[in-house]
């Protein structure tokens, strides 16, 4: 009987796991409908005003001035000086997210050992990974009170980068509900971007700017990289969600599983007992009739 009442625990836990995860899954599966809408609503926006922002930096290069560190600079000075980079890493604080976290960290550790720029990683998994990686005290950690941060928190961060001329932010990147990927995006579209600038200096640009295309461009400076810095943090919440919901999904698979088996066990063991109080019950008859 100890055996039976044994099972019936583990099938209660099992009923309560069920229970709990499905729950889980149905709040997740709310939450990435909710975050990809918003997502997907404002991916045009994105592409198009890095567009306006590739296109702007490529006149004020054909007219001979830049922007380094938000200031207006002559274009050969400019050309003489070291482009500061920054690396920055986003993270998670919590584990519950698969291998998001661990695949961001090994891709920014790769890509440190063949860049020379500073550092800068955030959240508490991140900062553990790199330091198992024995990158300790390499670079700066910020930590959050939460994975998704609040408006001051994002414009603290945007600050943060202020001092640099380009900065490659490294995130969770959703493809799909099954497969996310880390995504590397340069938050300030300088010439060195994969198929950035270079790409629209053939092109003939048109425009004529109010006010000046000087302004113009320290505003863009600014502007675009907090946006762009906004959506990877977007993308990134999408992919986390992505990960917990099928990680609940699995959960709840796995949990019905193990009611299942444990089910077919309470039954299989039922029967013993009921098995072997008839064959008591025999046996008693028999002896009862011998004597």
């Amino acid at each position: 009987m100890s055996f039976i009442s044994e099972i019936k625990e583990q099938l209660e836990s099992g009923l309560t796991l069920k229970f709990i995860s499905n729950i889980f899954t149905e709040i997740n599966a709310t939450k990435i409908k909710k975050i990809r809408a918003s997502f997907e609503k404002n991916r045009r926006f994105y592409d198009e005003i890095t567009y306006a922002y590739q296109s702007i930096k490529v006149i004020a290069n054909k007219s001979g001035f830049t922007v380094r560190k938000g200031e207006i600079v002559d274009l050969e000075t400019a050309k003489k000086t070291k482009i500061s980079t920054l690396l920055l890493a986003i993270t998670s604080n919590s584990h519950f997210y698969g291998a998001l976290n661990l695949n961001v960290a090994k891709k920014v550790k790769e890509d440190w050992l063949n860049l020379d720029a500073d550092k800068m990683v955030i959240g508490q998994t991140g900062i553990e990974y790199l330091n198992s990686f024995g990158l300790k005290g390499g670079f700066q950690e910020i930590r959050l009170q939460k994975d998704y941060p609040n408006r001051q928190e994002v414009s603290q961060l945007v600050e943060k980068t202020k001092s640099y001329d380009r900065v490659l932010v490294y995130f969770p990147s959703f493809v799909t509900l099954l497969t996310q990927k880390v995504g590397v995006l340069d938050i300030t579209q300088t010439p060195a971007s994969k198929g950035g600038i270079k790409a629209l200096e053939e092109e003939k640009i048109v425009y004529i700017f109010e006010p000046e295309l000087e302004k113009i461009l320290v505003f863009f400076e600014k502007q675009i990289r907090s946006l762009l810095f906004v959506r990877s943090i977007l993308e990134s919440e999408l992919s986390r969600t992505a990960a917990r919901l099928l990680s609940m999904n699995n959960a709840q698979q796995r949990a019905e599983d193990l009611v299942k088996t444990k089910k077919r066990q309470l039954t299989q063991a039922s029967r013993s007992v009921s098995n072997a109080r008839l064959l008591e019950t025999f046996s008693g008859i028999s002896m009862w009739n011998n004597q």
